[in-house]
């Protein structure tokens, strides 16, 4: 577990609305097919999946899963295949999880939990964020990004 700060940056993304679930998967499956598609799917790329903050009860789709990565080529800023906009600046406490569905619906289920033992604040006007690479899906892992109140951030 630890602290950061991500800058805002260019996404390309894909998204769907509906209930979570499998549906998320294929989703997942369907972005990394374009991303080969297009010959920029590496060792090195970030991959994200973005939820909205469960509290958020402004939101206009709250079952809404996208799946994006940084613009990091000229590439993904022309892809006719993928959405383009921005995913802007925040702070976050990242969590280390095995990448099944227990661990990720478990860490959900106590990110209020774990925010008041590390004396943190959620910020709920930024996503929480699904992080992958190649490399971190063979091993079975993935980082939870819990978005937190810019005042908390250590460092």
């Amino acid at each position: 577990m630890y602290q950061t700060k991500r800058k805002t940056q260019p996404i390309s993304f894909i998204q769907r609305i509906g209930p979570y679930g499998n549906d998320n998967r294929t989703l997942m499956t369907a972005f990394l097919t374009r991303l080969s598609d297009l010959g920029v799917l590496n060792e090195t790329t970030e991959i994200l999946g973005l939820v909205p903050h469960p509290s958020d009860g402004n939101r206009l789709h709250p079952c809404s899963y996208t799946c994006a990565t940084p613009q990091n080529s000229a590439v993904l800023k022309q892809a006719s295949s993928l959405e383009h906009g921005f995913l802007t600046a925040a702070s976050y406490l990242v969590l280390e999880l095995e990448h099944t569905a227990k661990a990720i619906e478990e860490a959900y289920a106590h990110l209020e939990t774990t925010l008041s033992l590390n004396a943190l604040h959620s910020d709920i006007t930024h996503p929480l964020l699904e992080r992958y690479t190649l490399q971190s899906i063979r091993d079975h892992q993935c980082e939870l990004w819990i978005p937190i109140q810019e005042e908390d951030l250590v460092g």
